[in-house]
């Protein structure tokens, strides 16, 4: 669902169509809530996918298990990369 979805975006995205934003702390606790809610949608950590790689399993499920691990990952790197934000405002350059 998420790659349909990205997949008809990407076609009307451009770089005039999407919202200039300033990173505040607001926004910052907000996109960090709403990735936890994702997170916690799931039953099993990266480690135990991981771990359920390394044994036999039918195709489907081992790719199921595959694209879970995925998600998650993608949901890590986005965590890490918004709670890494800069929200202090930009200092005003002084006049010399």
């Amino acid at each position: 669902m998420y790659v349909f979805c990205l997949s008809i975006l990407a076609n009307t995205l451009t770089p005039e169509t999407i919202p200039d934003y300033t990173k505040t702390a607001e926004l910052r606790t907000a996109v960090l809530k709403v990735i936890a809610k994702r997170v916690a949608a799931y039953n099993t950590s990266i480690e135990e996918d991981e771990k359920l790689l390394q044994g036999e399993l039918p195709i489907r499920k081992r790719m199921a298990i595959e694209v879970r691990l995925g998600e998650k990952r993608i949901l890590k790197k986005a965590h890490d990369r918004v709670a890494g934000w800069d929200t202090e405002p930009p200092t005003k350059r002084q006049k010399r």
